[in-house]
């Protein structure tokens, strides 16, 4: 159950996400949903990543960089989540959707 916001056109920059980056974020919707008994704190969760992609569309480099994964971090929702992507040409492709709160990836 992915939102239509998945693939965006925003000030020429596509945005397209991984398969897996896909299946972290129903991953983590899933588990929001399960634990709350609730779809309110999984509706927050899609608002705030669709302000963060739509962000990340208008200014790509203003995140953290990881030199040896090639991969932009950008982190929102008060610290909780991360989008990882990279860039390539005037794409966007968001290759993993993830809780802080889990280990480290860098």
């Amino acid at each position: 159950m992915l939102p239509k916001f998945i693939e965006k056109h925003l000030k020429n920059m596509v945005v397209n996400w991984t398969k897996e980056a896909e299946i972290n974020f129903d991953d983590t919707l899933e588990y929001w949903r399960n634990r709350n008994q609730s779809d309110t704190y999984s509706e927050k969760i899609i608002l705030e990543t669709r302000k963060t992609q739509n962000s990340i569309a208008d200014n790509p480099h203003l995140a953290r960089f990881h030199d040896n994964a090639n991969t932009y971090q950008r982190i929102f929702f008060k610290g909780k989540f991360s989008l990882f992507y990279k860039i390539k040409g005037e794409t966007i492709l968001i290759t993993r959707f993830r809780d802080n709160r889990q280990k480290p990836l860098y």
